[in-house]
């Protein structure tokens, strides 16, 4: 069976190789290029034979970008389509999704699908209710001086704490001094205040006079009519936050071990990118003679039927 599909928002075509015994299990693939990808696909989904399902993204030069297998056992939402997908928008940011064709070993499932129309593309606001893992991040705008033909980018401010960045400018009083009246919710929300002010047009040295209390702080030491940039910052307090801090540092699970995020960036192979073999051994229950005439079996069988040449139609 041959699917290509086109999809407006994501990649210019899907080829997924079947999986039900329904469908024939000789594939016709368009040309020698096509064959050769979804052979690798499926090369990929043997990574983790418990679920074989592999996936790779393809530019238009025939230049795979991507690779993914599945890899639920340690995120159920870990499909091969998901990762491949997820290793191309965390390596190449400025990428053109629509010239990219995704090929996998299997029908995608409603949430990999979901992911081939959106994924790295959202158009609106987008609400996460969770801690989002990342290993970059920025914003990219068309940019101010030149909107037609260039992008701006900047990256994020980052943190090891639920930092919050408050700032303004003060116009100091006859006296010297100014009181900086924060909003009403500012001490419900943050503590372990650290404070930064700079003199503006002249040379003296405000100081914080009052620390925060009442949600306003007091800057004393300067010279009447002038003005005082001020930086506060804050660690969120608020029950989300208390109950979900990040760990900073932690030891990768022992599936985890010696594999790696990112194994191009150490110079490593993509194999290392696998997880652990142990995780994957065969169990009792999953032994050659149970499953023999189990559907992973079938799945087996059909897989490597496709990995064959295709017959001529």
């Amino acid at each position: 069976m041959k699917r290509r599909t086109l999809l407006q928002n994501l990649f210019s075509s899907v080829v997924a190789a079947p999986m039900l015994s329904a469908f024939d299990t000789r594939i016709t693939l368009v040309d020698a290029g096509d064959e050769r990808q979804m052979k690798r696909a499926i090369q990929l989904a043997g990574n983790v034979p418990k679920y074989p399902f592999g996936a790779l993204l393809v530019d238009q030069k025939g230049i795979v970008v991507a690779e993914g297998w599945n890899r639920s056992v340690h995120n159920p939402t870990w499909h091969g389509e998901m990762d491949a997908i997820n290793k191309c928008a965390a390596s190449n940011s400025k990428i053109d999704w629509t010239s990219l064709t995704l090929y996998t070993t299997a029908e995608p499932c409603a949430m990999c699908q979901g992911a081939v129309a959106w994924a790295g593309i959202f158009d609106g606001n987008v609400d996460v209710n969770g801690t989002l893992f990342k290993s970059a991040g920025a914003f990219r705008i068309d940019h101010p001086l030149d909107p037609e033909n260039k992008y701006l980018s900047h990256s994020f401010v980052e943190s090891p704490d639920m930092k919050n960045i408050y700032d303004g400018v003060a116009v100091l009083d006859a006296a010297g001094e100014a009181i900086v009246t924060l909003p009403d919710w500012f001490e419900a929300l943050n503590q372990d205040f650290r404070y930064q002010l700079t003199p503006m047009g002249a040379a003296f040295v405000p100081y914080v006079a009052e620390e925060i209390a009442g949600n306003q702080f007091k800057i004393g030491g300067g010279i009447p009519g002038r003005k005082v940039s001020w930086q506060v910052t804050g660690i969120r307090h608020d029950a989300y936050a208390n109950a979900h801090r990040i760990q900073v540092e932690e030891l990768k699970p022992s599936a985890a071990m010696g594999t790696y995020l990112h194994p191009d960036a150490f110079g490593q192979p993509v194999e290392k990118d696998r997880p652990a073999v142990d995780d994957f051994k065969a169990t009792a229950k999953d032994s050659p003679a149970a499953i023999a005439a189990g559907p992973r079996e079938e799945l087996r069988a059909r897989l490597r039927a496709i990995s064959q040449k295709p017959e001529k139609q």
